[in-house]
């Protein structure tokens, strides 16, 4: 979970489009980019810390390094160990690019998990089901690719009216 508070607001990062032609935002939606992810951070430091910048779809608009990588990033010229949170840009109305004024209404979104956002190489079909009364059944897709996320292979099992993903002891089916 990032929380945020004024002390922060180094994590606040610039983008390319401060030279850009843009509309008056109306509306800017961010999304986190890790699944299942509680942001607290408070609206005015955020609104402060946005207004007047130009944004787009996609645009990184805040960063948070995890603890880990902020004491040994120097050390590590792979970051893969280490989880960054960021704030992205998911939509904005009007669409394009947009600059954040004080009439502009910022909304964070809870991202949510989608077959797309599965690792395909860390999937393994299988042909029979196991017994799934050891298993525990998870809440979301989203759980299933945490697993993946920390090196775990997932089994996937299909048949006609379902789909059920499975490492042990965690499965999560979808009809």
């Amino acid at each position: 979970m990032g929380i945020f508070s004024k002390k922060d607001s180094r994590d606040f990062i610039g983008d390319d489009l401060q030279d850009v032609l843009s509309q008056e935002a109306k509306q800017v939606i961010l999304v986190p980019n890790k699944f299942d992810v509680a942001i607290k951070i408070d609206d005015k430091t955020l609104f402060d810390n946005l207004l007047g910048r130009k944004v787009a779809t996609g645009s990184i608009v805040w960063e948070k390094k995890s603890k880990e990588e902020e004491n040994f990033g120097d050390f590590f010229e792979l970051n893969e160990f280490f989880d960054k949170l960021q704030l992205i840009v998911e939509k904005t109305i009007p669409e394009g690019v947009v600059q954040i004024t004080n009439k502009t209404e910022i909304k964070i979104d809870k991202k949510k998990a989608k077959k797309e956002d599965i690792c395909l190489s860390k999937i393994i079909d299988v042909k029979n089901l196991p017994d799934m009364k050891e298993y525990i059944r998870v809440k979301s897709l989203g759980d299933i690719i945490k697993l993946i996320n920390a090196g775990r292979f997932i089994n996937k099992f299909e048949s006609a009216n379902k789909i059920i993903y499975f490492s042990f002891p965690y499965y999560f089916e979808e009809e």
